[in-house]
């Protein structure tokens, strides 16, 4: 059975077709293109877990930043953590790393550092009234409460070698002593 279309239709359809067929044909083609790139796209370096504790002074230390920084010639990445309430941390890569996923198979300096301010000197209540006195602002810096020879790459004698899998346990607990050892500078 032929069908036979009115001569308007026809040349509205003559004129438009060809404009979709090429609209559709650009549309398939980026479509593939984003695909392709979408799919081949680098999800970040391949990753390891790791996780450690770190201790001072026989004390969890909670509120820390751990940092992996890899030893010359070390194929591995930055990562870095921080410590939970229990000293614990999970590593993080710094380039496309996922939360918590872990670090890059080398050799490390681990660094451990948590600065924190002193909150001031609290005023006198000095009428008697029992307000909460007004806090003054403190002129101190802040401070780290890590002996510093742990917070410099160039000074830290913590390492840590990441593996294949999994990466945990003795090996990865940091026990921290206040007075420091000597820093150690050039070994890295």
């Amino acid at each position: 059975m032929h069908h036979i279309m009115p001569p308007a239709v026809c040349r509205l359809a003559s004129r438009t077709a060809p404009h979709l067929a090429r609209r559709g044909f650009v549309l398939v083609i980026v479509a593939g293109l984003g695909l392709v790139v979408g799919c081949g796209r680098n999800r970040g370096p391949a990753v390891q877990f790791v996780e450690g504790k770190v201790v001072l002074d026989g004390e969890s230390l909670e509120g820390a930043t751990v940092g992996l920084s890899p030893v010359k010639g070390s194929t591995g990445l930055p990562a870095y953590a921080r410590t939970d309430g229990k000293g614990i941390f999970r590593v993080t890569s710094t380039r496309g790393g996922r939360r918590d996923a872990g670090a890059a198979e080398g050799d490390y300096v681990v660094t451990v550092s948590k600065v924190v301010a002193d909150e001031g000197d609290v005023a006198i209540d000095e009428d008697g009234s029992g307000k909460k006195p007004a806090r003054r602002p403190s002129l101190k810096p802040p401070r780290n409460v890590v002996p510093d020879v742990y917070a410099e790459v160039d000074t830290s004698p913590l390492r840590a070698t990441i593996k294949s899998g999994a990466n945990s346990g003795p090996a990865f607990v940091y026990d921290l002593k206040s007075p420091a050892p000597k820093a150690t500078p050039g070994k890295r």
